[in-house]
């Protein structure tokens, strides 16, 4: 993998095109340049002659690119996101940044988002990996508190319930929630219960209760924390999942 500068992406039309997921529209990759070059984007990295891609969704592409000597996440929307911008997803991952949550936010422009680049496990892979019950338990607990935190702050991200695909493990260990692209104010806030229903009926849900030496789902406790949302409700289904 080595960098490439954006006047040499510019000149290449097989590089500069792939911006432009996935018309390949040239107008369309020379505004995300322009976009780039107005946050101080220097350089993007590649691998062969392509871009390097940490991911596609549904609204934008994911590429590595280099911003003050470091390596910087940037999503690109996409041309057939159905979305004007990346306003929206700038917004939400701003105001969760206020509380510890999310990567973080260094620029944003209509078109293009320039995020924190966290490297890690996807949530699925790393619970594949665990062996040890307090380690399952302390990052599960970890991941709770901030999914409560999100529901105290009033953010639901939407898509919690699959959070394979949303929470990335650190080699440190710290759990970080990513893409706020769905997140929103005006929808009651799910996080927490979303976050459960992963857990105890996911794809690793057997290994997870397993491991926690949890026999039945404490769906009840959900339910009293989905009416309530308070502190001690959530404390109390952190204590029937073995997680206190």
């Amino acid at each position: 993998m080595k960098t490439i500068t954006l006047t040499h992406v510019k000149e290449n039309p097989r590089l500069l095109t792939q911006l432009s997921y996935p018309s390949g529209e040239r107008d369309y990759a020379k505004e995300i340049l322009k976009e780039l070059e107005e946050m101080d984007v220097k350089s993007l990295y590649i691998e062969g002659d392509v871009l390097k891609s940490i991911g596609k969704g549904y609204r934008s592409i994911v590429i590595l690119v280099h911003l003050n000597c470091r390596r910087v996440v940037a999503k690109i929307l996409r041309t057939d996101a159905g979305i004007s911008s990346l306003e929206h997803e700038a917004t939400m991952t701003m105001e969760v940044n206020k509380h510890g949550i999310g990567p973080r936010l260094y620029d944003w422009r209509p078109h293009v988002i320039l995020l924190e680049y966290i490297e890690g496990e996807d949530l699925d892979e790393w619970i594949e990996e665990c062996r040890e019950r307090d380690s399952l338990a302390k990052m599960l607990a970890e991941c709770l508190t901030k999914a409560r935190i999100l529901d105290a702050i009033g953010v639901d991200h939407g898509e919690l319930h699959d959070a394979r695909k949303h929470i990335i493990l650190e080699r440190t260990g710290k759990a970080r929630i990513i893409d706020f692209g769905k997140a929103s104010r005006m929808r009651k806030p799910k996080n927490v219960t979303s976050l459960f229903s992963y857990i105890t009926h996911g794809p690793r849900s057997k290994r997870i209760l397993e491991l926690l030496g949890v026999e039945k789902p404490p769906i009840e406790y959900a339910r009293i924390y989905k009416e309530r949302m308070d502190d001690e409700s959530f404390n109390k289904l952190l204590e029937m999942l073995n997680l206190r």
